[in-house]
């Protein structure tokens, strides 16, 4: 039987070495109590998530077209971070979460001097935006 604080320790991601050392028991005595006792590591936690989403892969490609990630995610009962970055591993495109905070003219306006051979910190400066966006800019539209 594994003590309480041992059982918060693990499930808060505390590495199995740690907790097994503290116990004076070998790591895979701990595997067995965990497996008999049903308690998991977020490691394991997002392993099972993963398996569960690639197994949807399909219907979530379906989805992504008319869902945000935040839809989605709650949808299959995960975080933002874990829907869009599966999303990403497998090209799936997807609605945007929300529209932009600026102006569709002053992107064109940041791009265009790029492209013709300005540097980001330029077109951040010009249109007095923050140099991060304009690089998501360039990242997204070229």
């Amino acid at each position: 039987m594994i003590p309480e604080n041992a059982k918060l320790q693990l499930e808060t991601g505390t590495p199995m070495r740690k907790v097994a050392k503290s116990l004076r028991i070998s790591e895979p005595t701990l595997k067995q109590y965990m497996a008999k006792q049903g308690i998991k590591t977020p490691f394991m936690r997002q392993a099972e998530i993963r398996r569960e989403l690639e197994t949807d892969a399909h219907l979530i490609e379906e989805l992504a077209k008319d869902m945000t990630t935040v839809e989605l995610a709650e949808k299959w009962g995960v975080t933002r971070e874990i829907m869009w970055r599966f999303l990403h591993l497998h090209d799936i495109p997807y609605k945007p979460a929300k529209v932009s905070a600026h102006p569709e003219s002053l992107r064109r306006k940041c791009l265009n001097i790029i492209k013709s051979g300005g540097t980001i910190t330029e077109a951040a400066k010009a249109g007095g935006i923050r140099y991060e966006t304009v690089r998501n800019w360039v990242l997204r539209h070229g």
